[in-house]
Formats: C-alpha cells, structure tokens, sequence
C-alpha cells in the first residue's frame, strides 16, 4: 500500500511499534506488530523508516508509469453545499488540485441523465429529489491516482457505515443519511471521463494521453491507409509512417529552438508559437514568414477529426475533388436545312406597358 499524509512516515512507524515483536508488546501494547507479530522477522508489517528508504521501496514496488496523473469529478450535493468550505479545505490538504469549478442547479431532466445508471432502483426517486432540491457544486480535481485517492477521502456512500469505517471521511463527518451523503465521485476512470463531459463539455479528453494513445493517435493521422482500417486490432503500431508535413514541420521547429535555446518553460512557449506561426494550413506566402517551408500536397484531406464519447480518435475525410467531364453531343445539321430562326431586319424594340388590369 502507498500511503500519503502529513509526517506519513513518522505517524506509520508508531502505529507499527518497535521492530521485534518482543519489545514491542513490552514497550508498545497496542501496535500492530505486538498484537500480530512473533519476533524480528515475523513482524506482521514493514514501514519505510525515512525518507530516502521510502523513496526507493516506492520505485521498487511501483515502477514508473504505475501511478498515472488522473483527473476525476466531485459534486458536493446540496446538503453538503453549507460545508462547501471545510470540504474544499479537506481537497487540497489530500493534495487534489482543481482545474474547474462551478455552481448549478440540476433540473430533473439533466439529472435523470446524470443518475441514469441508477434507474431501477428503489432508491432512484428519493436520489433524483435530493439532486434537484437545490445547487449543488461541480469540481474537477487532479492529482496521482486521483480516482482512488478521492473515493477513499469521501468513505461509503452509507454515512452509517462511513462513520464505522473510516470516521474522518467527508461522508461521515458531513453527511446524513443514504441518500444525503454530501458528496458524489466517479467510480472509475473511465465514469470519470463521462462525469467530467457532462458538466465540463469544454475540457475535453485527459490532459496526458498514454504512450498507447500517443502511438495511436500518430497512426490515425499518419498518411498511410489508416482510414481503411475497419477496427483498431487491424492496426500495425509498430510500423507506420507519420505524414511527411508533420514531420518536416517539427524538425525545422527543433532546429529553430535549438537555435535560440531558450531556457525552463520557455522552449515550450518557444516552440508553441512557433508551430503556430508556420501552420502549413493557414494561408500565408513564404515572404510573409521567412520559413520557406513548403509541404507536400496532401494525399487526404479531413474536415473533420477529434475524439469520440468512447474515448476513440476519429478522422472525417472530405470526398475527393474530381473534374466533371460532360458529355459532348453530335448535331448533323446538314439534313433537313437549317431551321435556327434568321437574323431580324429591323433592329428589334421593346414595349413597357404601364397601368392596372
């Protein structure tokens, strides 16, 4: 287990009692290793003893890429709404950053839509009145492992169970009863991601994609036949080529921040403005920027791409652009002399008539 907290170490190492079980019951009663341990070895639990040995049992236990940046929702309900302050307060000392907040008040609609895995049960009526008695407030918190962390920060959604089990969680501390728990959080990552949609159309995807979806997003937009593909498994990852403009464009980017060299964030800032000054797809003259870049004419062009509800990338490509050929038609006017009616003798006038029926 990984446990986190302010003097983390310290508070573990008390609870834990001395190493030998021996002198642990003789000196500490109450600790885990003196009611579960038998001597030295058999001690029932090991802690990390300082800070740089809690460092290199977490790499050895939890490689690097095991605990993931997640981003997951919090609704403090509106019986919790009057605790909004200390529930905030509990947030951030849990170490959760917030990237969104908002206050709303759900219509029965909107939140039948919420709460629609929860249709059918016996208590979906009591759950929808308590959802629409009032405002409730929307967050969007971020941190390792955000998910989890915040489930075990709320308790169980029974507030009576929450107080035997975990008494200083936000359920048992600020809520009532089942139903007025004061605070909702997604169940998993993926609900995560939908709770997050529904409240926050505008963030989008997960700031961090994974190397997987790092790899299948440059395949979806290489220049190869990835629109061909019927399924994801037809997919070849490890061979494909990247569309020759993104390569093209990066490496002269590359090449100009070396140049420059800017030091910390400013090479990101660097080379953000600087892929946006050169975008191949804005209509700008070499002159005009100095780049002299010239792209490739594109194989396939798309009007459309993005992500879709399933977390899938997508790519709508615009039909091709072909010359109509008309037909040509053949008149033989030799036969049956020409009936185009003659030139007039006169020049001809014209007559504008004036005037009601």
């Amino acid at each position: 287990m990984c446990l986190e907290g302010r003097g983390a170490i310290g508070k573990l190492q008390l609870i834990c009692g001395p190493p030998h079980s021996g002198t642990a019951r003789d000196r500490a009663p109450t600790t885990i290793r003196a009611n579960w341990g038998t001597d030295s070895t058999s001690n029932a639990i090991h802690a990390s003893a300082s800070m740089e040995a809690s460092d290199k049992e977490m790499k050895a236990i939890f490689p690097e890429g095991t605990l993931t940046l997640q981003r997951t929702l919090c609704v403090v309900k509106p019986d919790g709404v009057s605790h909004l302050v200390a529930i905030k307060a509990e947030i951030e000392a849990a170490g959760f950053t917030v990237l969104k907040e908002k206050q709303v008040t759900l219509t029965e609609e909107r939140a039948a839509e919420f709460y629609k895995d929860q249709q059918g049960k016996p208590s979906f009526s009591a759950l929808m009145k308590e959802a629409c008695s009032g405002p409730c407030c929307a967050l969007v918190l971020c941190r390792l492992e955000a998910v989890a962390v915040w489930k075990q920060l709320m308790g169980d959604p029974s507030v009576k169970e929450a107080r035997k089990t975990r008494p200083g969680s936000l359920r048992a501390r600020f809520g009532r009863d089942g139903q007025r728990n004061a605070v909702y959080g997604s169940a998993s990552v993926k609900g995560s991601a939908r709770d997050i949609r529904f409240f926050f159309p505008e963030l989008g995807a997960d700031p961090i994609p994974n190397e997987d979806e790092v790899r299948d997003f440059l395949f979806r937009k290489s220049a190869g036949a990835s629109m061909d593909l019927k399924t994801l498994e037809d997919a070849d990852v490890s061979n494909f080529a990247v569309d020759p403009t993104m390569q093209q464009l990066l490496s002269k980017g590359l090449m100009a921040l070396c140049q420059v060299k800017p030091k910390g964030l400013g090479a990101a800032t660097f080379l953000s403005k600087w892929l946006a000054d050169h975008n191949p797809n804005n209509a700008v003259t070499e002159e005009k920027t100095g780049h002299g870049f010239e792209p490739p004419e594109r194989t396939k062009k798309f009007v459309e791409y993005g992500v879709n509800s399933d977390g899938m990338a997508f790519a709508v490509e615009a039909p091709r652009e072909e010359e109509i050929v008309k037909p040509v038609v053949e008149v033989d006017t030799t036969e049956g002399g020409d009936t185009r009616p003659q030139e007039l003798s006169t020049p001809p006038f014209v007559v504008f008539v004036a005037g009601g029926p």
